[in-house]
């Protein structure tokens, strides 16, 4: 494992903290960067797909996908707490299965549901995202796993969950600490 592929996972480790205990707070960087994954990992699948070991064209896809997603994500607002939504949706399925038509379906429906329960929601799917973000990728940092410039597959997200019931518990265990949290700190902030 690279250097820099470890300071990548620390970073995306500590990323997932903030957004699973400060998630609604720092709402508009959230979704600016659930725009960037979303439009990113899209891109960059579709160019993988079109260009197969071509890194430069999935890297520059994923990039321009990213940038076009999150500006979309910030200047609509709606569309994006439906795609932060509809981040959570598919993540949280990923731990469960590797099925694309249940992935999507799992993400819409989770895009919905935040679209209509805006705050409530949001604090779910921010502690959520937050905290399949940090485990998971404190998980490829503890295990030396390198991603070589690709994407993960759904397939071998699930596989990394279903091997690994740990995992699954502490993805759990911190997005509970992360809502309880933000539902504190929300109470605070009304009174």
């Amino acid at each position: 494992m690279t250097d820099i592929t470890s300071i990548s996972h620390i970073l995306i480790g500590i990323t997932g903290l903030l957004v699973c205990f400060f998630g609604y707070k720092i709402i508009k960087v959230v979704i600016t960067t659930a725009g960037f994954v979303l439009g990113a990992a899209a891109a960059g699948s579709l160019a993988h797909n079109f260009f197969p070991g071509n890194l430069l064209v999935i890297i520059l896809s994923a990039f321009i996908g990213g940038l076009l997603c999150s500006v979309l994500a910030v200047g609509f607002l709606n569309i994006g707490l439906f795609a932060l939504g509809g981040f959570v949706g598919v993540a949280t399925a990923m731990m469960f299965t590797s099925e694309i038509l249940f992935l999507a379906i799992f993400g819409i429906a989770a895009g919905v549901l935040t679209f209509i329960l805006k705050k409530f929601m949001l604090v779910i799917a921010t502690a959520l995202a937050g905290a399949w973000t940090a485990v998971f990728s404190f998980y490829m940092l503890s295990n030396k796993l390198e991603l070589d410039g690709r994407f993960l597959y759904p397939d071998e997200i699930y596989a990394c969950y279903a091997n690994n019931q740990i995992m699954l518990i502490a993805t759990g265990f911190v997005a509970l600490l992360g809502l309880l949290y933000q539902f504190h700190r929300q109470r605070k902030d009304d009174k």
